[in-house]
């Protein structure tokens, strides 16, 4: 369910993006000429058109259904990742030259959590797999640009992952290494 509605998401957010543009133009447009036919300001600011509110509303409307959407695979992606990250029954490899502490790096992610932002912006890409007997995920960290221990956690699976965190970990497990491309 949640990799159609990650499809769906993916394949339709541009044009359904557009479409609320030309409705926000349509109220735009429909608001200025309202004005322009009432001259200056006559009486309260909530006579407005009625195709200038429908207007308005399907703009809001869409913006809330897309950006709803894309949450609703972030949530369902930390579903499926944290259990596995908690479990600790895996093995972790990281796509990087240098030196990476592996425990460390283990204990972190057994500690993900959701990350408040904080006007800063994910750098330094490694890709890191966690392999168990019963399956195998790969994440990306990303290193923060102002706190050098703070790692974006992304789940590649899903394309709403790809661009939003699932996550962030703090360590310095990965101080020693160098992402491979």
């Amino acid at each position: 369910m949640i990799i159609l509605l990650d499809k769906a998401l993916h394949s339709y957010a541009l044009p359904l993006m557009g479409v609320a543009v030309v409705i926000w133009l349509v109220a735009f447009v429909t608001w200025f000429r309202d004005r322009k036919k009432r001259g200056p300001f006559t009486g309260p600011v909530y006579d407005v058109s009625p195709l200038f509110l429908k207007s308005l509303l399907a703009f809001a409307a869409i913006i809330c259904v897309l950006l709803a959407g894309s949450q609703a695979v972030v949530i369902a992606a930390r579903k499926e990742v944290w259990p596995i990250l908690q479990g600790r029954n895996y093995q972790v490899k990281v796509r990087a030259n240098g030196h990476v502490n592996l425990d460390d790096l283990k204990n972190a992610l057994a500690k993900i959590a959701e990350g408040s932002a904080h006007h800063s912006h994910p750098t330094t890409s490694y890709c890191v797999e966690l392999t168990s007997d019963h399956q195998s995920l790969r994440l990306v960290l990303k290193r923060d640009s102002q706190n050098l221990h703070e790692y974006w956690v992304f789940y590649p699976k899903y394309y709403a992952t790809k661009l939003n965190e699932v996550g962030r970990v703090f360590t310095g497990a990965l101080d020693g290494a160098m992402p491979v491309k």
